[in-house]
């Protein structure tokens, strides 16, 4: 009982907080910035975004390469924990090594993306900055092409660290192959990591709405990332709802 108040005292605090925040909105009692911009750029308009994603690459590309010297060192295989089953200083290496690639290739992919809709927009074209267009297209390609080919390797390794769960980079199945091979532990282990991803996302579904909804208050009214997200959030739940009805029976 004392649980269904506190969380319906919640509900109407947001909803008082909420109806105060768009009605001051909406009133124009807020000064909204008439020359406010979000441009971030110290030489080249957008160059500070396009600088912190190239050093993230550059760290990470680096911390790859290292690992896999180190990895190729490394002798031993007997179990690093005290436990019987432990897992060797292999298995841990080869296992951060594809976590550091996978961000590897986010980041490169997001390099890209950014500068094919950097180079596509008409703001792009109407400045004379083709050099700096040019090399950070070159070079967000380039890395682009050297974190796919380090999580190639890196997956070739745990490949043959596991040979009994290898991963078949050239089958459209790969990850369904992979889920079959797994045991009913690594299978809970699946589930409870999609679980808290699922959780997470949605609760990044949500902040990056009101996020765009302060953008459009502060600089200009941008619909299509807010649909997009929402549109992304209806197609997580309705996936999630079938594969559940599918479980169910």
């Amino acid at each position: 009982m004392k649980n269904k108040t506190k969380n319906m005292l919640y509900l109407v605090f947001m909803m008082v907080i909420g109806g105060a925040c768009g009605f001051l909105i909406s009133s124009g009692l807020i000064p909204r910035p008439a020359n406010l911009s979000f441009n971030p750029g110290i030489f080249y308009d957008y160059d500070v975004i396009f600088g912190v994603i190239a050093t993230a690459c550059i760290i990470l590309t680096l911390w790859n390469v290292i690992g896999l010297l180190r990895f190729s060192s490394i002798q031993e295989s007997k179990p690093i924990s005290t436990e019987e089953e432990g897992p060797t200083q292999k298995e841990l290496t080869v296992g951060t090594l594809i976590k550091i690639s996978a961000y590897n290739l986010i980041a490169a992919f997001l390099w890209t993306a950014l500068c094919f809709a950097y180079l596509a927009s008409k703001e792009a074209r109407a400045t004379d900055n083709e050099t700096f267009l040019l090399i950070n297209l070159v070079s967000a390609s380039v890395f682009a092409l050297i974190a796919t080919a380090l999580q190639l390797i890196n997956i070739r390794h745990y490949n043959k660290l596991y040979p009994d769960r290898s991963i078949n980079l050239g089958s459209r199945n790969a990850q369904r192959e992979l889920f079959d091979k797994l045991d009913e532990a690594e299978r809970f282990i699946v589930y409870r990591s999609a679980h808290s991803s699922l959780k997470a996302v949605n609760i990044l579904i949500i902040s990056g709405i009101l996020l765009f909804i302060l953008y459009s208050l502060l600089f200009e009214f941008t619909p299509l990332p807010i649909i997009i997200l929402a549109v992304i959030s209806l197609v997580q739940k309705a996936v999630y709802f079938r594969e559940a009805s599918k479980m169910g029976g």
